[in-house]
């Protein structure tokens, strides 16, 4: 994390990124080119890296620390009440094996509880690009986390101050489930 620098929250939705910059939200939109993503496979990593870094530098705000969101119409996700162990593993095996991404670019997670499992996926290469964009730039994402976490669903509304602050006060829960530390499942 960068000493002293703002924390902006950018929303990563299928087309589109969403950015909130501090010290007042200040409200960016990035539409992607609809030849870089096919549904949720991206089909030129390397354009969209460009694509947001061009951006960024229009924006001309340095040094700064992300907290990326990917919102619902980008992530996966589903809840299964615990049973016993082998019926729970098939069943975490089935959700994730019936993601429509290419295994190899599939980022998982899964969050236990008590009596639940919260399972969720991502397309790795989306968020990736995101990142590699944020550092070229010198920008610093400090994880990746599914919006819906936050209580927070709606697709098409922009998230308003108190969604943002929420957020930023929630980095607990959303290291919890962090895209960015793959595959090792935690407990709530």
């Amino acid at each position: 994390m960068f000493f002293g620098s703002p924390t902006v929250i950018v929303r990563a939705k299928r087309s589109v990124l969403e950015l909130y910059l501090p010290p007042k939200n200040q409200f960016y939109k990035l539409e992607l080119p609809q030849n870089v993503i096919s549904f949720l496979d991206v089909v030129n990593e390397d354009y969209i890296v460009k694509y947001i870094l061009d951006f960024l530098i229009k924006l001309n705000k340095k040094s700064a620390n992300v907290d990326l969101v990917m919102d619902s119409e980008v992530v996966f996700k589903k809840t299964i009440a615990k049973t016993n162990e082998q019926a729970d593993k098939i069943s975490i095996e089935e959700f994730f094996a019936n993601i429509p991404i290419d295994p190899a670019n599939i980022a998982r997670k899964t969050l236990f509880s008590n009596n639940q499992h919260f399972l969720y996926a991502t397309n790795r290469v989306y968020y990736s690009s995101i990142i590699r964009a944020f550092a070229k730039y010198g920008w610093r994402v400090n994880y990746v986390a599914p919006l819906n976490i936050f209580g927070f669903n709606s697709q098409n509304q922009v998230l308003d101050d108190a969604n943002l602050k929420f957020i930023r006060k929630s980095k607990k829960l959303a290291y919890k489930i962090n895209f960015l530390d793959i595959d090792k499942p935690k407990t709530g």
